[in-house]
């Protein structure tokens, strides 16, 4: 796609990008998604399901009320209530210049990074995360609780059911992310060796990996 500056480039791969993902790779206000004196936006895309083997209708409105701008979801008219149920139906990859920024920033980005791949492929990590996340903050606010305001058996009980949740699912979590860096792992080094010295690549002297460390490997090392 190619167009002179001001044509709109950047809002269709916005478009697309938003009914791929339910979220747009510029801004997480959904206000500023939408045109100014504008109260609702509208994308919608015209695919083919190869599981179904069907034409399918995706549609993801953007409305702006009285005290809170929603987003809604649509496949074929009809309205889906959870992000697992419509994230995925279409595939998409994006790659901007703030990811070089993944190399160099926090592993919690790094982490988020790949659990974005494995949401195109397999639709259950989603949920996966958000359950996780939600498990974290229960976990935390217990850690946070004030003695006056819950005994410590009744700590020690929630704690324990929290850290039993945290370990299922986060051990399905993890086990997609290392599935994924090795699939990446043998394709990573053919890209770089394409762009690099093939004779310092050669002598073995100068080689790229991939490997993903995590504290739950007992053979990872720093």
């Amino acid at each position: 796609m190619w167009g002179h500056n001001g044509a709109g480039k950047t809002n269709i791969l916005e478009a697309l990008y938003l009914v791929s993902t339910l979220r747009s790779f510029r801004t997480a206000d959904l206000k500023a998604m939408l045109r100014r004196g504008c109260e609702h936006a509208r994308v919608e895309l015209e695919a083919f399901d190869d599981e179904l083997g069907l034409p399918t209708r995706l549609e993801v409105r953007i409305d702006r009320q009285t005290r809170s701008t929603r987003r809604s979801a649509r496949v074929d008219g009809k309205l889906v209530r959870s992000a697992v149920d419509f994230y995925g139906r279409i595939q998409a990859v994006l790659f901007t210049p703030e990811d070089l920024g993944i190399l160099r920033g926090s592993p919690s980005a790094r982490r988020q990074f790949l659990d974005r791949v494995v949401f195109a492929r397999e639709r259950a990590h989603i949920g996966d995360v958000q359950v996780y996340d939600k498990l974290l903050r229960s976990r935390n606010r217990v850690l946070k609780a004030e003695p006056a305001d819950m005994r410590a058996s009744e700590r020690a009980r929630l704690l324990d059911t929290y850290d039993h949740g945290l370990a299922d699912v986060g051990a399905r979590i993890w086990t997609r992310r290392v599935e994924l860096v090795e699939q990446l792992r043998r394709p990573f080094a053919a890209a770089f060796a394409q762009i690099h010295d093939r004779e310092a690549l050669a002598s073995g002297s100068f080689e790229a990996g991939l490997r993903y460390l995590s504290r739950a490997d007992p053979d990872a090392s720093p």
